[in-house]
């Protein structure tokens, strides 16, 4: 086990203009990947919706470890299961619907994974940062609805 890191490049919007924060949920996307190892591309999507999945990330950690929940992450509109974090005795398997049938899951331990989480949510912050937008007050205010 080890190295295991949430990637983005490209941070970019579908939408002419991002007016509230719905459109920078739905509508900051990124090429996004998953690397394990250093070396192990373990899934790839373009167009990832990286907020949508930030909002995810938050609301499952602010639940806590140690209730052992699944996380399924599905972007809205898409069908399937975009992200897969499931529990497996002392280790958390890491999956995707775009893995390549010929890359194997990833395993971690919980350490591990709450820290590539958490290093993905600050690159993201500081990213969209740089392109004039406050995701963390985004993240915030959308905490407080109920979507």
């Amino acid at each position: 086990m080890g190295g295991l890191r949430f990637e983005f490049t490209g941070l970019r919007s579908d939408a002419d203009e991002l007016r509230d924060d719905l459109d920078v949920l739905y509508h900051l996307g990124a090429d996004w990947f998953g690397v394990c190892n250093d070396l192990d591309e373990i899934f790839s999507e373009s167009d990832f919706a990286v907020v949508e999945f930030a909002q995810a990330v938050n609301s499952w950690l602010s639940r806590g470890f140690e209730l052992a929940e699944d996380l399924v992450f599905a972007p809205s509109g898409y069908e399937g299961r975009a992200v897969l974090f499931r529990h497996r005795s002392d280790d958390w398997c890491v999956d995707s619907d775009f893995r390549s049938p010929k890359v194997p899951s990833a395993l971690v331990d919980e350490r591990e994974l709450r820290a590539s989480l958490l290093d993905f949510r600050e690159r993201l912050a500081y990213e969209a940062q740089t392109c004039g937008i406050d995701v963390d007050a985004v993240l915030d205010r959308l905490a407080n609805y109920a979507l």
